[in-house]
């Protein structure tokens, strides 16, 4: 159990490089922005409780809110995940 513990870790924090890198391409040091544009009402309500808390803005790209991410971003992402853009979402989904 420690062991998936630590692989789940290691997944969200390079999904967050990953996001925060590929937001940034499309608008430079604008990626919370992007991101935050991209989640539903309550996310978005989250977020800011979040922020306003003192929650650094990249720790808040988590689980909950990558599927939002993955379908405003579905062209974008295309490029990395080819014809496998539109699966985020729902692989996402899966691991809520």
């Amino acid at each position: 159990m420690e062991n998936l513990q630590k692989a789940i870790g290691l997944f969200i924090e390079e999904v967050r490089d990953f996001v925060v890198f590929k937001l940034n391409h499309i608008e430079k040091d604008n990626w919370s922005n992007l991101y935050y544009n991209s989640l539903n009402d309550s996310n978005r309500t989250m977020w800011d409780n979040q922020l306003r808390a003192g929650t650094n803005a990249k720790v808040l790209i988590d689980f909950g809110n990558l599927p939002d991410f993955a379908f405003k971003f579905k062209n974008e992402l295309k490029k990395e995940f080819k014809s496998n853009a539109g699966n985020l979402v729902a692989w996402f989904k899966e691991l809520i």
